[in-house]
């Protein structure tokens, strides 16, 4: 038996080695088979499509690093081979760069890629790249730009049957019109995870189920969120893919701050940060904990949170938003109001630009607590003029609760008693207990002290201090005598 020989059957067991670990949902394992496999290649071609595959489960693995490594080692050496399968590990790069947050160095690659073939051909390689590409352009804020490269990729992929293409450019299409018609896009999922199902395509299942949960974020519609993410993470966990778990884990963070299920979101956002799947994309969800340790007066957790996942040169708009509203809540929380007004202002711009998102209402609350402590509440009028206009404006029970307390706040006590039946309706505990407080505020009597108590408990239950103070100091005041100022007693 000669060196050759010994070479290429270690190889083969290294890929029958990667293939048992596969369907033991073990990624890792499964990209150092392939990866070691691949350096006992006598061809180049064979050695760069098991680099790519190894570069695909360093992905589904978490291990961003290796990847970019393994997929650039793929795409240079078809490169020099002249081999159009360079186009297919091109596209596997920008989903890294995508999911790292670099959507600028994404678009580069893959139009340099459409640049080099004939985009007339209807072919396998070019429906991935223009599929790519409109993915990359929904979330660069080009939501026309990315349906045209996304309709070509869906004409190529009925003709060719390339279904695995098709539905993953049809939840790309569902992501470009999120922001305008969240309702639509939502449909549009549902019938992506169903086409998936149906063709046993696992990782498109998970796509589309993570951003119909971005669609149901969206307009407030968090208990639902959550069990589709538990659905979702199930199916993550089973087939070991950590990208995919962290994303969905990032969601339910969001999704159970909102409810007031603090200690909770708390525990989950440890887990994506040990995760650390998704890239940047998926490290920053663990920034919407820091919501939670701002409002309980936890700012030295709140910083250590923010110094460590928040980026501000990240070019994705929704982590843009989400990076500076954690910055802004923080700001809050240290009594800097002017700061956080510029933050707040940050995250709203952000997020106008890009799909529909939480953030967009979370900046608008920011901006308003900030103009509220600089003393000035008609500050946020301007803010909600830039809104007025955006289709989650009227969709989003939380922002039409931020509009109507705003009013209140303004002098219309009767909108305080609107916004706290919408944040009622969509769970979120801590709002209404803000809201109450803001009414106990306005006016005094029995329906003030009944909010008052309400404020109270929810504030202690969900460890809210500084608000549990503020609301305590309000009930103390409560009990004095008329005409007795509080600094006179013993």
């Amino acid at each position: 038996e000669d060196a050759d020989e010994i070479r290429d059957r270690a190889r083969d067991s290294l890929v029958h080695a990667a293939e048992r670990a596969s369907a033991l949902a073990a990624a890792a394992e499964a990209c150092r088979y392939l990866a070691r496999a691949a350096e006992l290649c006598a061809e180049e071609a064979e050695r760069g499509e098991l680099e790519r595959k190894a570069g695909n489960f360093a992905l589904q693995a978490g291990l961003s690093d290796w990847a970019e490594v393994l997929l650039i080692g793929s795409a240079e050496r078809f490169a020099a081979l002249g081999d159009r399968r360079e186009l297919l590990a091109v596209a596997d790069l920008a989903w890294l760069d995508t999911s790292n947050g670099q959507l600028d160095r994404a678009r580069e690659r893959l139009e340099a890629a459409l640049v080099e073939i004939d985009r007339g051909v209807v072919d396998p390689t070019v429906a991935r790249i223009e599929g790519t590409l409109g993915n990359v352009l929904a979330l660069s804020d080009e939501p026309d730009l990315a349906l045209a490269h996304l309709d070509r990729a869906v004409k190529m992929a009925e003709a060719l049957g390339l279904n695995e293409v098709l539905v993953n450019a049809v939840i790309s299409k569902a992501i470009a019109g999120l922001g305008q018609a969240p309702n639509e896009s939502r449909m549009q999922l549902m019938g992506a995870m169903a086409f998936a199902l149906e063709a046993d395509f696992t990782w498109a299942w998970l796509r589309a189920l993570n951003n119909l949960t971005e669609a149901l974020l969206s307009i407030n519609r968090f208990d639902d969120a959550l069990r589709y993410l538990e659905d979702g993470l199930e199916v993550a966990r089973r087939i070991g893919d950590r990208s995919w778990e962290t994303m969905l884990t990032g969601n339910m963070v969001s999704a159970l701050v909102m409810l007031g299920r603090w200690d909770e979101a708390v525990e989950r956002g440890r887990e994506v940060a040990e995760l650390g799947g998704a890239g940047a994309l998926g490290s920053s969800m663990s920034l919407f904990a820091a919501n939670v340790y701002c409002a309980r007066g936890e700012l030295d957790a709140a910083r250590e949170l923010i110094d460590a996942y928040a980026d501000p040169t990240l070019q994705d708009s929704q982590l843009k938003a989400t990076v500076s509203a954690a910055f802004a809540a923080l700001q809050l929380a240290a009594g800097e109001p002017d700061e956080a007004f510029v933050q707040a202002d940050i995250a709203i711009e952000a997020a106008l630009l890009g799909p529909g998102t939480t953030m967009l209402a979370r900046g608008v609350e920011l901006a308003l607590e900030a103009a509220r402590l600089r003393g000035d509440v008609s500050l946020v009028h301007p803010v909600l003029d830039r809104v007025a206009s955006h289709p989650l404006n009227e969709r989003s029970p939380w922002l039409r609760g931020v509009r109507a307390r705003a009013a209140g706040l303004l002098g219309d006590e009767s909108q305080l008693a609107v916004a706290e039946g919408l944040f009622r309706e969509t769970g979120m505990r801590f709002h209404v207990a803000v809201t109450l407080l803001d009414r106990a505020e306005a006016s005094v009597g029995e329906a003030s002290d009944a909010a008052l108590d309400e404020a109270t408990a929810i504030f202690a239950e969900l460890g809210a201090t500084p608000w549990l103070e503020r609301a305590e100091a309000l009930a103390a005041a409560h009990r004095e005598p008329a005409g007795v100022p509080l600094d006179v007693q013993g």
